[in-house]
């Protein structure tokens, strides 16, 4: 009788190791998950932060220009009418 309970204690055991390994197997890949995605987003705030400062800069030459065309537009509206 004692050599029953201990082997179905040291199944159970097994069944339980088994379970801890897969655990740790599942908690490992989630770790990659998790990394591959911090890689994404850091990528993504990058691109976006380089897209911004882009825009910044031509909304600069935009106004730049805009500005020059309203000072010289005596000079447009003579070309256009000459």
């Amino acid at each position: 009788m004692v050599t029953c309970a201990r082997s179905a204690t040291e199944a159970a055991l097994a069944r339980v190791r088994a379970e801890v390994a897969g655990l740790r197997a599942a908690n490992a890949r989630l770790h990659e998950v998790i990394e591959a995605k911090d890689a994404q987003l850091a990528a993504a705030r990058a691109a976006l932060e380089a897209a911004q400062l882009r825009f910044a800069a031509l909304s600069d030459r935009v106004a730049e220009l805009e500005r020059q065309l309203g000072k010289d537009s005596h000079v447009v509206a003579a070309a256009v009418v000459g």
